[in-house]
């Protein structure tokens, strides 16, 4: 079932929804709708990730899950204070590896996650995200009744071509579990013409 709203779209497992629990922001930053998050009521989580941090108002969870080498911005992807963003977090940071200069790290349970018998799928930081929620959910007993996701369009040709199928299985996961699942209507996240119609071809110029 699908069910519109004025800003997203909400797509509904065919398990029951939770009537409470966890609500999740998942937060990227495609301008596109990013600034939704900041709209969030105060109950709702955020987890966010790289160059958030310059515009969002508040989150929860940091996840950092790329070698030192990127995310210390030896490639220079990074921003001038984002080390130092992340060594002044008051908020947990997940990282694959522990890093001594930030003091709120925490490591990534990949192992774990994987050990509870889900699927080894990250092609992207948002599936790492995504997973963890799932993780929490199932075999933590952290009860999740809804995740969002805002500024997370996965439009880039890197993203379009092997980042978004990895997002859209971990959304499909959650929404197994009865979770429900928003995405703002900007976003081309789980959505597309239906094979064989005549707007077929919008999956090419998408591409």
């Amino acid at each position: 079932m699908v069910t519109v709203s004025t800003d997203t779209i909400t797509l509904n497992g065919t398990a029951s929804i939770p009537s409470t629990g966890r609500k999740i922001a998942i937060c990227g930053f495609a301008e596109s709708t990013r600034d939704m998050a900041n709209k969030q009521p105060k109950d709702v989580e955020i987890w966010s990730l790289n160059r958030c941090f310059t515009f969002l108002k508040r989150w929860d969870r940091w996840y950092e899950v790329h070698t030192k080498e990127l995310y210390t911005g030896q490639t220079g992807l990074r921003e001038p204070d984002y080390l130092d963003m992340l060594a002044k977090s008051k908020a947990p940071v997940y990282m694959q590896e522990v890093a001594p200069s930030v003091p709120n790290a925490i490591r990534f349970p990949t192992q774990e996650i994987l050990a509870a018998g889900f699927r080894n799928y990250f092609t992207t930081s948002i599936a790492y995200m995504i997973a963890h929620a799932a993780y929490e959910h199932k075999v933590l007993g952290q009860t999740i009744a809804e995740i969002s996701l805002f500024g997370v369009d996965m439009s880039a040709y890197s993203e379009y071509s092997y980042q978004r199928p990895a997002v859209e299985y971990w959304l499909g996961v959650v929404e197994g579990m009865g979770i429900k699942v928003v995405i703002p209507k900007l976003s081309p996240v789980l959505k597309g013409p239906s094979y064989g119609d005549h707007e077929y071809k919008y999956l090419w110029e998408q591409a």
